[in-house]
C-alpha cells in the first residue's frame, strides 16, 4: 500500500480471510409496486463476513472503521454449532472503500470484487429505492447481478472419499 509495509501486510491478511470466509455481492430486493403495478427491483452492494470468532470480526470492523459487526447467533436447525459473528458493508461508498483495499492482495474472490466495484462506481444511486427505473439502467444492473450470482454460486461440496485419481500434491504440479 504505498510504502505502508504494515497496512501491506494487515490488507493481505485480511484478504486471505476474505477469499475464505467472505462474500462480494450484489443484492437484488423487490421496490413496492409503482401506481401501475409495475414491481422494480433495486440493487444494492454488499460485501461481508462471517466467522465464529467474534474478536477477528470486531478487528475487522475496527480496521475498515465501518460497516456493521453484529453477533447472528446459532442456526436453529444446527443447535450444537458455535454462534456466528458478521461483519458489513453496504453502501456504496463504504464497499468501495473496503474493496480498493483489499484488491491488490484478493486471489480467489477477485473477480466478485471487481464486478461489485463496478456496480458501485458506475451507478451513484446504487442504494436509490426506485419505483420505476431507466430499464437500460435495471438491465445493465441486473447483468452484473448475475455475473456475482453465478461466480458465487455454490456446486457440489467437497469430499475426502478416496476417488482412485491422482493426489492433490500431483495435481498442482501439473
Amino acid at each position: 500500500m504505498d510504502g505502508n509495509p504494515q497496512e501491506a501486510l494487515v490488507m493481505s491478511y485480511l484478504a486471505g480471510i476474505f477469499d475464505g470466509e467472505g462474500s462480494f455481492c450484489i443484492c437484488r430486493q423487490p421496490s413496492k409496486k409503482s401506481v401501475d403495478g409495475h414491481e422494480n427491483y433495486y440493487h444494492h452492494p454488499l460485501v461481508r463476513i462471517g466467522m465464529t470468532d467474534g474478536n477477528v470480526i470486531k478487528w475487522i470492523h475496527e480496521i475498515f472503521n465501518c460497516g456493521k459487526y453484529y453477533r447472528e447467533g446459532v442456526r436453529k436447525d444446527r443447535p450444537t454449532y458455535k454462534i456466528m459473528y458478521r461483519w458489513n458493508a453496504r453502501t456504496r461508498i463504504e464497499c468501495i472503500e473496503v474493496i480498493e483495499r483489499l484488491l491488490p492482495y484478493l486471489k480467489v474472490k477477485k473477480q466478485q470484487a471487481l464486478l461489485v466495484l463496478k456496480f458501485c462506481k458506475e451507478w451513484k444511486d446504487a442504494n436509490v429505492r426506485c419505483y420505476r427505473q431507466d430499464p437500460e439502467i435495471l438491465q445493465a444492473r441486473e447483468e452484473l447481478f448475475q455475473k456475482v450470482k453465478q461466480l458465487n454460486a455454490t456446486g457440489a461440496p467437497a469430499t475426502t472419499e478416496y476417488s482412485g485419481h491422482e493426489s492433490a500434491s500431483d495435481s498442482l504440479d501439473s
